[in-house]
């Protein structure tokens, strides 16, 4: 019995995946760095593009960058250890005599908290080896890693810090995610019933096309008399169901481990409130930082180190300055272009009117932006606007917003089209779970539908 093209496609990315498995349990004393890339990675390459043949392209495209990135870019057998936070020991007993309390106190202050934290190195034993290397395959973000790279990333959003500066409980961590946990599932579910309504996400629209009039009566109604722009309403709704959609992934899978780490099924490193920081960061880093704040530091940064290290590698071959400006450029140029063909290969293959090209051509641009906004800014002095005037830092976060703003308002419709068509062409409609009375269209829109076609 023949198997299908796209179960053969799906065995042969676990084929790929297995490779990688493999050749990570290999010690280094036995394969080296070189002999370990050039054995490993051509078999899995070729695994994973017969995968994207078949329809796998989501799949292919990340797991081929990130076997390239472990056993090309990275050493991790020789570079990589495990970060396990331990326990503070217990604090000594207090004297009963009057002796002085400073030498304890000169103690306790040497024992920080980098005393605390053990770092497990590629382990000798087959069975820790396992556990290590599976460890590292599910650690893209490498949350929990210590990979000894003298340029670290940009720090993670880290939401197990409250708003006084302390540490949260573990009881309360729980309820804060669950609660925003809730909130993204209700705004997934009201932004999916507003596609039921728009006609742009129903048939092949402009995204600036009028809405249909029972839902420019019901936005009139709900806006205090102002109808705002087609495209404004649309690509807020795209972008707050992909932000919500990201967020409440990584909320359960966070919920799910930590409740189990409390339960002291899971150690720290997988059932840890600090193993768990958020996906996606604050909108608030664009009044500082612009639009590659927003990719930067608030979309979510699952690929940043798969799109970071070509780019390194090319930095030292070339022998540029690594916090120069030409190194910056070649960062932004790789990331983003990897980052355009990494989504297009997304999309189906052999699909009418959809447009990988197009698709691609978003990041691109996206990237020509940021870096035409990095150039500007090194021009202007940005590093010295800490020290400007009050008023001129605030003029500068609001340049900064209405350029990102600009930007992804005249940009987003190129990615947003191909999205939809890929939608209606695969027949895949949005699911509405609760009921939205506000959205029924009842007789007192139709007061107002007569007050607009006035």
């Amino acid at each position: 019995m023949f198997l299908r093209p796209f179960a053969l496609g799906l065995l042969s990315h676990l084929a790929a995946i297995g490779l990688q498995f493999a050749g990570l349990l290999i010690p280094p004393s036995k394969l080296t760095h070189t002999q370990l890339a050039l054995s490993f990675l051509p078999p899995i390459w070729a695994c994973h593009i017969y995968s994207w043949s078949v329809g796998l392209g989501a799949l292919a495209g990340v797991q081929v960058l990130w076997a390239t990135e472990l056993l090309l870019f990275q050493n991790p057998r020789e570079k990589f250890q495990v970060i396990h936070h331990q326990p503070p020991p217990p604090s000594p007993p207090l004297k009963p005599t009057g002796e002085s309390t400073s030498n304890s106190n000169e103690e306790s202050e040497k024992d920080d908290k980098p005393k605390h934290v053990r770092k497990e190195s590629y382990p000798t034993d087959f069975r820790s080896r396992l556990q290590w290397v599976f460890k590292l395959h599910i650690s893209m973000r490498y949350i929990g890693w210590d990979t000894g790279s003298p340029s670290p990333s940009l720090p993670i959003p880290n939401n197990s810090i409250s708003r006084n500066g302390r540490k949260q409980s573990r009881l309360r961590w729980l309820l804060n995610n669950m609660l925003l946990a809730g909130l993204c599932f209700l705004l997934i579910d009201a932004t999916n019933a507003y596609q039921h309504l728009d006609l742009y996400f129903q048939i092949e629209t402009p995204i600036d096309s009028a809405f249909p009039l029972p839902l420019s009566a019901l936005l009139y109604r709900y806006a205090s008399g102002f109808l705002p722009p087609p495209r404004l309403v649309r690509i807020l709704v795209l972008g707050m169901q992909q932000y919500a959609v990201f967020t409440l992934i990584n909320r359960v899978l966070a919920i799910l481990h930590v409740s189990l780490g409390g339960l002291g099924i899971f150690g720290e490193w997988w059932g840890g409130v600090d193993s768990w920081p958020m996906l996606m960061g604050s909108p608030a880093v664009v009044w500082g930082s612009g639009l590659r704040g927003f990719w930067g530091r608030f979309w979510h940064q699952l690929f940043r180190d798969l799109f970071m290290s070509p780019a390194e590698a090319l930095i030292n071959v070339l022998g540029v300055k690594p916090k120069s400006l030409p190194a910056y450029s070649i960062k932004i140029v790789i990331a983003f272009f990897i980052s355009g063909v990494l989504h297009a290969a997304s999309l189906p293959r052999n699909m009418y009117r959809v447009s990988p090209l197009r698709y691609a051509s978003f990041f691109w641009i996206q990237g020509v932006c940021v870096l035409l906004e990095v150039m500007v800014e090194q021009m202007l002095g940005d590093r010295q606007l800490k020290q400007r005037a009050w008023w001129k830092r605030y003029g500068a976060g609001i340049i900064r917003l209405l350029w990102t703003v600009v930007v992804l308002y005249v940009t987003v419709p190129v990615v947003a089209d191909e999205l939809t068509r890929v939608l209606r062409v695969m027949g895949l409609k949005p699911t509405v779970l609760l009921p939205m009375p506000l959205l029924r269209y009842s007789k007192m829109d139709r007061v107002f539908l007569r007050e607009i076609i006035r």
